[in-house]
């Protein structure tokens, strides 16, 4: 059997976003790490929160930088000492130790994963090290960067403690954000901070530990603060199932479990009602939550359990599932009649169908006209997709558009397991969502785990696409959303539909830039997953390739029930401007014919007010309206907000 590794490369998601180096702590297995799992680890004189990416046998085997090669003995000096001051902190990002500090840069927060800390088990040992770390009573265990007379030591320090049991990120996502940074020049941490929602990037969290008697709370500070003695007790815990990190969002008193720990009779006074109360309760109903047994016991049931899970008469753990009401449902079989699709329709939708059963990576362009169902082909298409067991994504530039497509899809897919993901959900639900999905695809792709087998995370496009387990994480599922919703770890994509492809809101460029649609493209092709874009207007790009065979072109020039496009004219307001008035003398008497006939008539301006909206220069707070959280467009000549 291969060794377990030693080292885990980690892409810290704070600054300095490195990643950097650490070796696998004494006071867990090997076994409790993965790739693509979230740990804390000590940086300075704090904690940061990060990813593993690689795990290796020697700190020198596996690249620090996001999509690069290996450091190769190369990057040393000529003449073989240590890299360079730039190549010590940043390329290598490991640091030495203080035999080497005269050599070293001044860099300090690279320097902290590797130095010293006050914060880390003198007697620590690394699991399957030959030898202890400094202060154990040997020497410290070292690294030689290269063969020379002067060897270059140093020292890692422990990852602190994982932030989840099962890794939260499977290989393709690792994948997805190595191509981004590669892409925008960036650091792999720098871009798993963009990606990830914030509750999944704080280390500000608590890991519950069910021993003997009363379940013990304790920070991850106050873990970097205890003794070898005492994290391998509580390492014990972890391992066996008996601790779990707190999470944002989730309360205790929905997440854990109350039950007997002992059978009648049970060492209480007869007359500590209260006490034989909650014994009998438990005793005829079996295991509740915390909060069902304060609900039907009354204000004094927590105190009345704390002291007796303290006597050890009474057990709280874990709950082992999701509850009754979070069970993920079965997907309905195809509805025999499905969508009353025109004939242009079904001409459109039978080769785009045939594009989906070959399971092959395949860009389409759509170009129906407005009015045309292009949204009926999209959710024909999207059922047939989630039948053969692959799930879809389905988005669009606005998020107003995006719920649309929202109540479109739930009235005609009445069965599919249905998510709706936009930007102006609460930091809560994000996080939530992006749990469920990324623990949806954790049974097909989950990161190798240190222990079997060294590596970084990677995945086969063609395993992915040969989609579909059984069980209960594996259902389908059908995404909507706005260009964010592309960023979601959704294993087992066989659909990607951009509707409205030719919206510039599709490129973000701001914060976390990244364009939409070249993310889809490379999900596409990375999952085996047809890629369709519709547009009435296509950019000019997508049509170009398609007029020039790059890509399948359909074509949808009907509207559905034999209606016809309105005429559109162009005026020249130069030369039919009305005095005083914004609008041309036959736009005027166009409107003026309509109000005469009893009918509407819509105007619709590209620009109101001198300012779309305003904000503060200190909070960035956006003026809204207080009635519809609207933002107020400014308008210089009233000198208002309206």
């Amino acid at each position: 059997m291969p060794n377990p590794p030693l080292t885990a490369t980690v892409a810290v998601m704070s600054p300095p976003f490195a990643s950097l180096s650490y070796s696998l702590p004494d006071w867990l297995p090997a076994e409790a790490f993965a790739l693509g799992q979230r740990v804390a680890v000590p940086l300075g004189k704090g904690l940061r929160a990060g990813v593993i990416v690689e795990l290796s046998e020697s700190a020198t085997d596996s690249p620090t930088d996001s999509g690069q090669e290996p450091i190769e003995s190369a990057s040393l000096a000529a003449d073989g000492q240590a890299p360079t001051k730039r190549a010590s902190a940043e390329d290598v990002g490991q640091a030495p130790t203080k035999r080497a500090s005269a050599e070293a840069d001044d860099t300090q927060e690279a320097e902290s994963a590797v130095e010293e800390t006050p914060n880390v088990p003198p007697d620590a040992r690394v699991k399957g090290a030959a030898a202890p770390l400094r202060g154990a009573g040997a020497e410290p265990r070292s690294r030689k960067l290269a063969s020379s007379s002067k060897p270059f030591d140093f020292i890692l320090k422990p990852i602190l403690w994982p932030l989840e049991r099962e890794p939260l990120l499977p290989g393709f996502y690792l994948d997805l954000a190595r191509q981004l940074a590669l892409r925008q020049t960036e650091s792999l941490g720098r871009i798993l901070c963009g990606l990830l929602p914030a509750g999944l990037r704080v280390t500000q969290v608590s890991v519950r530990f069910f021993g003997e008697g009363k379940p013990r709370d304790v920070r991850l500070r106050e873990l970097a603060g205890l003794g070898a003695e005492e994290l391998g007790r509580l390492g014990e815990l972890w391992t066996s199932g008996r601790a779990e990190v707190g999470r944002g969002g989730r309360s205790a008193l929905d997440t854990e479990l109350c039950g007997l720990a002992l059978d009648p009779p049970w060492p209480v006074r007869p007359a500590a009602r209260a006490q034989m109360a909650m014994l009998e309760y438990l005793h005829e109903r079996g295991e509740v939550t915390r909060r069902k047994l304060g609900d039907d016991l009354g204000k004094g049931a927590p105190a009345t359990l704390a002291l007796l899970a303290g006597r050890g008469i009474v057990r709280i753990r874990p709950s082992d599932g999701p509850a009754a009401d979070d069970v993920l449902p079965a997907i309905a079989p195809p509805d025999a009649g499905g969508f009353c699709l025109t004939p242009q329709q079904r001409e459109v939708f039978e080769p785009l169908l045939e594009a989906v059963r070959a399971g092959r990576a395949e860009t389409r362009l759509l170009f129906g006209i407005t009015g045309s169902g292009k949204t009926a082909v999209y959710l024909e298409l999207a059922r047939e997709v989630l039948a053969r067991g692959r799930s879809v994504l389905l988005l669009a530039p606005e998020v107003a558009l995006a719920l649309k497509l929202w109540g479109d899809a739930k009235a005609a897919l009445p069965g599919a397991r249905l998510h709706l993901f936009h930007g102006y959900l609460s930091a809560t639900a994000r996080e939530a969502m992006f749990r469920e999905l990324a623990g949806a695809g954790a049974g097909a792709g989950g990161g190798a785990r240190a222990g079997t087998g060294t590596g970084a995370a990677s995945g086969s496009g063609a395993e992915a696409a040969s989609g579909g387990g059984t069980g209960s994480g594996n259902v389908p599922r059908l995404v909507v959303g706005a260009r964010s919703a592309l960023l979601l770890p959704l294993d087992n994509v066989g659909l990607i539909i951009l509707d409205e492809e030719h919206d510039s809101s599709f490129k973000q460029d701001e914060g976390f830039v990244y364009q939409a649609k070249e993310v889809a493209w490379y999900r596409a092709e990375r999952q085996g997953a047809l890629l369709l874009m519709g547009s009435a207007t296509p950019d000019v790009k997508s049509y170009y390739a398609a007029r020039e065979g790059r890509i399948p072109l359909h074509l949808l020039d009907e509207r559905v029930g034999g209606g016809k496009l309105p005429e559109v004219r162009v005026v020249a307001l130069s030369k039919q401007g009305a005095e005083g008035s914004p609008l041309a003398a036959e736009s005027l008497e166009a409107l003026q014919t309509v109000v005469e006939r009893g009918e509407q008539a819509v105007i619709m301006l590209n620009r109101r007010g001198y300012a779309p909206l305003m904000y503060c220069l200190q909070c960035a707070t956006v003026a809204k309206c207080p009635h519809c959280d609207i933002g107020l467009a400014y308008h210089k000549g009233r000198e208002r907000l309206l």
